[in-house]
């Protein structure tokens, strides 16, 4: 357990927020907010400098990535919008995934590393909120990223966005499909996951986010009253901790560790 821990801290990891400061703020929180969801599911102290953040928006992306693994988080903004940071942010993805860094994308993290490599994004046909039930493809099931998972899941997602097309760049597969969405993880090469769900947020803070929400969703008729009410209902009946663990560090035991210690 001790030779594990020591690997770990040893290498680290590049978390870049896409939530330009202005908006998180707006949202109530900070970056150390987004930041510590990472860190508790990987289960890194607040304490430990293993996870470094950086933001898209509002700050320079580095030329070298001295770090071994990369996690892109998601974004109240769109990737068709295309702003000055995120055209910085699809050559950053193309050089870290060159390099053969293992990159993780999650929501809008998932969104504009489909579309970097080749996929297409649109505003989707229904917003997919709460807890989703997942279904692994067959690569998905033998994808590191999906070890000790099982075939079907639920997990937090809120997106009204989505990938409509998946990239057409070599080795791409899809892992991951829902009933509403049919491209909810993507593998790109042997280095590069995403993910459409959430794995880094927890019942508390997803209470809180629905919460807050609740009348904007129902006064902007994107549900009724009975769907929001069925919608926290389940979060009261449906265990999805220990599947949203696994997958997050699933990437780190499986592809950041693993790939820094293939590179010694």
């Amino acid at each position: 357990m001790e030779v594990v821990q020591d690997l770990r801290d040893r290498h680290k990891i590049l978390f870049i927020t896409a939530q330009p400061d202005a908006t998180r703020a707006a949202m109530g929180l900070s970056r150390e907010d987004e930041a510590g969801w990472f860190r508790s599911t990987l289960g890194i102290p607040p304490e430990s400098d293993r996870l470094r953040t950086v933001s898209a928006a509002d700050d320079e992306l580095p030329e070298e990535v001295l770090e071994k693994g990369v996690i892109v988080g998601g974004s109240a903004h769109s990737v068709y919008e295309d702003a000055p940071w995120m055209k910085n942010l699809r050559r950053f993805l193309r050089r870290v995934h060159r390099d053969r860094i293992p990159l993780f994308g999650v929501c809008f993290g998932f969104q504009i590393i489909a579309e970097t490599f080749g996929g297409k994004v649109e505003k989707g046909h229904k917003l997919e909120a709460g807890l989703v039930n997942i279904s692994l493809t067959p690569e998905g099931q033998g994808d590191p990223l999906f070890h000790q998972v099982p075939p079907e899941f639920d997990i937090y997602a809120y997106h009204h966005d989505g990938v409509v097309e998946a990239p057409d760049f070599p080795g791409t597969a899809v892992l991951a499909r829902s009933g509403v969405y049919p491209f909810q993880a993507l593998a790109i090469g042997e280095s590069t996951r995403a993910v459409q769900f959430h794995p880094e947020i927890g019942r508390e803070r997803i209470e809180q986010a629905l919460s807050q929400r609740r009348q904007s969703l129902i006064d902007g008729k994107k549900m009724t009253q009975r769907e929001f009410q069925r919608l926290m209902e389940d979060l009261e009946t449906k265990e999805f901790d220990e599947v949203r663990r696994q997958i997050l560090r699933n990437f780190d035991r499986n592809f950041v560790l693993r790939f820094a210690e293939e590179n010694v």
